[in-house]
């Protein structure tokens, strides 16, 4: 069962993946890809199966767009 937890974890993180690949482009699609990668890594295939591909994208992106205007030693927080 965890194989296929993880292999259906892995199609929905390659759809959220693809729309970062078809809204941005060159070095800010291969940064997105790799956010989005990192920022589900640890979450569960279930959890992401009950979220559209759309929103996945949407919640990533809008966290590492928030997080890269950040000045140096600055703290950031957002409720």
């Amino acid at each position: 069962m965890p194989i296929r937890a993880e292999s259906r974890k892995t199609e929905i993180l390659a759809r959220v993946a693809s729309l970062a690949r078809q809204r941005l482009s060159g070095a800010a699609a291969d940064t997105a890809e790799a956010f989005i990668k990192r920022f589900y890594a640890n979450v569960a295939a279930d959890d992401l199966a009950e979220r559209s591909p759309e929103d996945l994208y949407g919640s990533a992106l809008a966290l590492w767009s928030f997080g890269r205007a950040r000045g140096p030693a600055k703290a950031k927080v957002r409720v």
